[in-house]
């Protein structure tokens, strides 16, 4: 007798880690690498050795096989990650399942489209922590591919989304932290964290 499948509201999603370097970083990369680990996840790795600059990092960190679970998360080398990351990070995704979804929100102002208790939708700006549905990950490269003016990934990406009529999903709070470290692409930029760390 066939057994009866397992109510959707029960099934576990398949998530998969990447941690996006640089070589300039690798002891931060090293770092998040060891903390994933102890969480009891396997994370892969992605280092620009090779002055690639940040879209042909980020694309090798979207693309890198096997692509085969429900949600792909993009971690960079200068993130600082929330006590219990993992476990809060998955049943944000596990109940927010279909959206783009960031775990950093920066301390710039921006118009948000809807504020609830612990999440808010509001155009992608960074990209210190994304998870993006894996199915959707071969159309978004394809389409940032094209946007040569747009340089940075959090740029082409949000490209992406305000393209196909779509915003980001924030968690409230955010659960990653910008490194207090100056930016390789531009070091004369502000450096940005986040006010809603979890901590």
């Amino acid at each position: 007798m066939r057994k009866a499948p397992k109510p959707a509201s029960r099934y576990k999603m398949k998530i998969d880690y990447i941690i996006m370097a640089h070589e300039s970083r690798g002891q931060y990369a090293m770092d998040l690498m060891y903390k994933l680990t102890e969480q009891k996840v396997r994370p892969r790795m992605v280092m620009d050795g090779r002055g690639l600059g940040v879209w042909e990092n980020a694309k090798m960190a979207w693309s890198i096989p096997p692509r085969e679970g429900d949600y792909r998360v993009v971690i960079q080398d200068d993130a600082i990650l929330c006590d219990n990351f993992i476990q809060k990070a998955e049943a944000f995704i596990q109940h927010h399942a279909g959206h783009v979804i960031s775990f950093y929100y920066g301390d710039n102002p921006q118009a948000h489209k809807e504020i609830k208790p612990d999440y808010f939708d509001t155009i992608l700006n960074h990209a210190v922590c994304l998870a993006i549905p894996t199915a959707e990950i071969p159309g978004m490269i394809q389409y940032c591919d094209f946007q040569p003016e747009c340089t940075g990934d959090d740029m082409k990406i949000r490209r992406w989304l305000i393209t196909n009529s779509r915003t980001c999903r924030y968690s409230n709070p955010s659960l990653v932290q910008h490194r207090d470290i100056p930016s390789i692409v531009d070091p004369t930029k502000p450096i940005r964290q986040s006010a809603i760390f979890a901590g």
